[in-house]
């Protein structure tokens, strides 16, 4: 196994003198080995699990501290999937949902030999949830936790149902650490962990290394094949696309600039690619404020949105749609007519300016707001309602009626994502959605889980108070060092599985 900073420096002393970093080398046939710098739109922060608050530092550490249970390493839908991690099974769970059940696998061991052991799991879960925002988010409802090290049982108790809560088990805040792990940030000397990698000390200014554990064995969590990644911090995204097409940097996941999105996808072909994230952006209507208590005016506000241009002025990295559930999540069903016409369709202005006739409301101020960097989207809106006979502005303070907002969730459930998309509903106006999201939230069987998270969109985008436009796209541009037709995988949580990448 290789551990500790004189072997990473011989990794990258060997890397380099073969030309495995960059360069005009001709590509080789290795499948595993090598190494290669990534930049991921940002060094990983907090390198202790426990504190991780950001998507970054989560897409890097995934790959290092497994938690007790963790998603199946595959694309789409089927990467929500949670499976054992650190756990031996699933955890049981009681009659009355407030108690779940655990074993650890016998044989597992941290990155530095030593073995895993019920009371670190134990630990590790009430680090995250004393040290962190995210896991205090996530594990708010423990009451107590018990380990057994002799049986490696570990039973944690829960102050109310929650079937949700294996998600929290399967976040990166739970990734398992040594029993005797300080309670406070370990940042600068990373505790030892299990998975493919191990991190070789802690952040050195914008670089952090991920060195491969080739000991490393878990089923249903596969081993990486280049020993080492350099995660560093991006430059500008035009210095970054070109030091990724000259060879320099073998992976970028920041946004290209706008202008060279034509030719990266014409001309990259399988080394550029965008992914949908687990992110939706809508209009979120506030239906209790004098006129947009009408049905029709919010479903004219609806109709006027123009999504295909929308997308456009999001630099191209977004995908009309009709759904607020993202295309990755269980219970996403694209509806075969949409509510408020074709996404991919510019407006029907003629059909929103008629139901501002039928709702008398012709010159009601409409005023709408939007965080800086959807502000073009805002003005096209503002545009569009004025010319369907509203007096439409850019909100100069708080308090608009319709604010451009972003809809995601810490872990891929159906019932996060969509349950504070509910509450946004005013119960004088439809209790429906709540009643929906509290069966959403206590379904324990999956399929019905996914058919009310479907039944649950179509009730919130019809009502017409939190309207969909874009789906949010994600790009991932590899170097041609990097074997994109047989060795990437993306993954719906956590983005681009590092584990998966391996050189020509």
């Amino acid at each position: 196994m290789i551990r500790g900073p004189a072997a990473v420096a011989a990794v990258v002393l060997a890397v380099t003198l073969s030309g495995c970093l960059g360069g005009d080398d001709e590509p080789g046939s290795a499948q595993e080995g090598g190494a290669a710098y990534v930049a991921l739109g940002a060094v990983p922060r907090a390198l202790d699990p426990a504190l991780v608050a950001d998507e970054t530092t989560e897409t890097a550490l995934w790959l290092v501290y497994t938690p007790p249970l963790t998603y199946r390493r595959t694309e789409g839908e089927g990467g929500t999937e949670l499976v054992p991690g650190v756990a031996r099974d699933l955890p049981e769970v009681s009659g009355d949902g407030t108690t779940y059940s655990l074993r650890v696998r016998r044989g597992l061991r941290f990155s530095n030999g030593r073995p895993v052991r019920a009371t670190d799991v134990r630990r590790s879960l009430l680090r995250a949830a004393a040290l962190g925002t995210v896991g205090r988010r996530l594990f708010r409802g423990v009451r107590a936790i018990a380990a057994n090290d002799r049986t490696g049982a570990v039973r944690i108790h829960l102050s109310d149902p929650d079937p949700s809560f294996p998600h929290a088990l399967g976040a990166v805040q739970a990734g398992v650490v040594p029993a005797n792990t300080p309670m406070r940030d370990r940042s600068e000397r990373p505790p030892p962990g299990v998975g493919p990698y191990r991190l070789a000390g802690g952040r050195r200014g914008d670089v952090v290394d991920l060195v491969r554990d080739r000991d490393f064995r878990l089923p249903g969590v596969p081993g990486g094949l280049i020993d080492l990644f350099r995660l560093r911090a991006p430059r500008s995204p035009a210095a970054e696309v070109e030091a990724v097409t000259a060879g320099r940097l073998d992976a970028m996941t920041d946004p290209p600039p706008a202008a060279m999105l034509p030719e990266l996808r014409s001309e990259e072909g399988g080394h550029y690619s965008e992914h949908p994230a687990i992110a939706t952006r809508y209009l979120a209507v506030q239906a209790e404020r004098g006129p947009l208590e009408t049905p029709e005016l919010r479903q004219a506000l609806a109709y006027a949105i123009d999504k295909p241009e929308a997308a456009r002025r999001l630099d191209g990295l977004a995908e009309p749609t009709c759904n607020l559930l993202p295309p990755d999540l269980p219970g996403h069903d694209e509806p075969d007519a949409c509510p408020w016409g074709d996404p991919d369709e510019h407006p029907d202005l003629l059909r929103a300016q008629e139901l501002v006739e039928e709702a008398a409301a012709e010159g009601a101020r409409i005023t709408v707001a939007a965080p800086p960097g959807d502000r073009p989207i805002a003005r096209l809106y503002v545009e569009t309602l004025r010319q369907i006979g509203l007096q439409a502005a850019i909100a100069a303070g708080g308090g608009a009626d319709v604010t451009l907002s972003l809809a995601r969730s810490t872990v891929p459930d159906a019932a996060a994502f969509l349950g504070p998309l509910a509450r946004r509903v005013p119960l004088v106006v439809d209790p429906e959605p709540l009643l929906l999201a509290d069966q959403l939230a206590s379904a324990v069987d999956p399929d019905e889980a996914a058919d009310l998270a479907a039944r649950l969109d179509r009730q919130l985008v019809e009502g017409a108070v939190v309207i969909p436009y874009a789906g949010v796209l994600e790009p991932l541009l590899l170097s041609a060092r990097m074997d994109a037709a047989n060795c990437v995988r993306v993954h719906p949580v956590y983005g681009i599985d590092l584990s998966s990448l391996c050189l020509r």
